[in-house]
């Protein structure tokens, strides 16, 4: 069945992603074209351009200034325009997961909104300075990356509780010290899946953490001041160095400190009648 939308409507955006006139219209899952989206966008404020084939952010997209969600997830896009970071002062929620994207704009991001940025499960080799102007983001997840080095003022995202960087190519040379250690609002971090032979110290220094995930990495031992002196009350650690076990654990200084910590976390959870809780040992046999 052909497209019903008009000449000049299926341009809008067809034309324009592709940077040519007369490009047949990119269609969305149930029929609709990428124009129609951003029509229905302009009244709604929410932009649901995903799972469309893009190869490219619609030329269109720079004048839905009003807009505050943004999913150009499960596309093909191989960057992004700067616009996109710094024209959407509503943009509350940006989702570019599932992309091929190698890297994201150097300059500033002004996005004084953005609460919510999905980068996961693209090409991106490293975060930009730029991100760290996000300074109300509350959540961030660019794991499933290739990312091997972090921006040296990532503590400037003052309002940052959860960090999702698994999946990546991270070592702990790569965790800028002293400012990845003293991102202020950070609650929440998973460094599951790199390549950490060595668990930082300060670690305990993060005064707002209390979950930590980097379990399936190279480490063999915790330090004694991450256990004790930290505020951590989750901390997993499977598939790590065989030296690092249950047993080698629990002999570990500081080791009451953090159970007893992890005690309360999941007491609270059971006087909540919560049906998540774990309790193995920060997942060690």
């Amino acid at each position: 069945m052909g497209c019903s939308c008009s000449t000049d409507d299926s341009a809008l955006v067809a034309a324009d992603a592709a940077g040519e006139r007369g490009a047949p219209p990119v269609r969305a899952r149930k029929g609709r074209t990428a124009s129609a989206v951003i029509k229905r966008a302009e009244a709604s404020g929410v932009l649901a351009l995903m799972d469309m084939s893009l190869t490219a952010v619609p030329i269109a997209v720079e004048q839905l200034t009003g807009l505050r969600h943004a999913d150009l997830s499960s596309n093909r896009l191989t960057s992004v325009p700067a616009w996109l970071f710094t024209h959407m002062g509503k943009l509350q929620k940006l989702n570019l997961h599932r992309n091929s994207l190698h890297e994201l704009p150097s300059a500033s991001m002004l996005l004084p909104s953005l609460l919510h940025l999905n980068i996961s499960s693209n090409r991106l080799t490293a975060l930009p300075e730029s991100i760290c102007a996000l300074t109300k983001l509350r959540d961030l997840n660019a794991s499933h990356n290739l990312i091997d080095s972090l921006p040296s003022g990532i503590d400037a995202l003052a309002a940052l509780e959860d960090l999702d960087l698994s999946h990546n190519r991270l070592t702990e040379d790569a965790l800028p010290y002293p400012s990845f250690f003293s991102m202020p609002a950070l609650m929440r971090l998973n460094l599951s899946h790199n390549a950490l032979r060595r668990l930082p110290v300060a670690f305990s220094e993060m005064a707002r953490l209390v979950k930590l995930d980097v379990s399936h990495n190279k480490i063999a031992s915790v330090p004694p001041e991450v256990l004790r002196d930290s505020r951590l009350n989750e901390l997993w650690l499977q598939g790590n160095a065989k030296a690092l076990d249950r047993v080698s654990l629990k002999e570990t200084e500081g080791i009451d400190a953090f159970l007893e910590r992890r005690k309360r976390r999941i007491d609270k959870k059971i006087d909540s009648k919560m049906a998540d809780i774990d309790l193995n040992l920060c997942g060690l046999e």
